[in-house]
């Protein structure tokens, strides 16, 4: 039996998702004994990950499965692996003309704009005075199109205007985001009804931190994506105002991306895009579980 050796370049294992989703890769290639796996971590820094893709590279790896935060390096990690004729999947963050494997960004925040609004139109009448969308500068239109989307579809639904939207960076991590979201918090300080979008878990955890931090939990309703077990656990607390999360399911991520790898290793060419299963969980759903 023919052996081969994956090569997976995290986002970072500072992240609950991340972290889950290089399990998941473990378990599954485990399940195969012609397959090996080397992992990395990015660290979500540009120069560890261009590193690591040069590893990856000198080590000669069947397979690189890139997961990185900043889509604009993603010309120079693929030249680097290219130059060794290796064959890329790029996870959640795409790569120009490699596989994709990942969230459908655009349907992802189309689910979470409908919750927001079926909410909205419930409980406030329909009425947003503000929208916090957090984003994350290093991604670019295709990862955008969750919080892109999400802003598309409330404002279809609700009273909104679109010069009431503000978009501030999370850094993709918690701590920035707090940071961020408290002094806006501040300065709306007057209104009733403002919407939080959240980028990821992350950023979502942070926002919902300095809502509670400036007391404003009855004025703010937030959606988050990509919710683990720590995003979960707030849904389930009655107080907190995340409605909903979107859950991509990274413990499903490995057996995925392991299919794939076995499909590209038999000589098949694999769609260029591949996308895990989206579910929306709501606080109703969890107070019923």
């Amino acid at each position: 039996m023919q052996k081969y050796t994956i090569g997976f370049t995290n986002l970072s294992e500072d992240a609950d998702f991340s972290i889950a989703v290089r399990e998941s890769l473990e378990v599954a290639v485990a399940a195969y004994p012609n397959l090996s796996l080397v992992c990395l971590d990015n660290r979500m820094d540009d120069e560890c990950a261009l590193q690591n893709a040069q590893t990856l590279a000198d080590m000669d790896v069947d397979l690189a499965i890139i997961y990185h935060i900043n889509e604009r390096i993603g010309p120079k990690l693929r030249n680097i692996l290219n130059s060794k004729a290796i064959p890329i999947i790029s996870v959640d963050i795409p790569i120009q003309f490699t596989s994709y494997f990942g969230v459908n960004n655009d349907e992802a925040g189309r689910l979470a704009g409908l919750e927001l609004a079926q909410w909205v139109n419930a409980h406030w009448d329909g009425q947003v005075d503000k929208v916090l969308a957090i984003v994350e500068s290093r991604v670019l239109d295709a990862v955008r199109g969750r919080i892109e989307q999400a802003v598309k579809v409330l404002s279809e639904h609700v009273a909104l205007n679109t010069n009431d939207v503000l978009y501030i960076d999370s850094g993709n991590v918690h701590d920035l985001t707090l940071a961020r979201v408290i002094p806006v918090l501040e300065r709306w300080s007057s209104l009733q009804h403002i919407v939080v979008l959240g980028f990821n878990e992350e950023s979502t955890l942070g926002a919902l931190e300095a809502i509670t931090l400036v007391g404003r939990e009855d004025r703010v309703i937030v959606v988050g994506q990509g919710a683990t077990k720590n995003g979960l656990q707030r849904l389930a607390d009655a107080n907190s105002p995340l409605l909903a999360t979107t859950l991509y399911s990274p413990d499903a991520y490995g057996q995925h991306l392991v299919e794939l790898a076995q499909r590209l290793f038999a000589g098949e060419r694999i769609p260029a895009k591949n996308y895990v299963d989206l579910n929306v969980y709501t606080r109703a759903m969890v107070a019923r579980a």
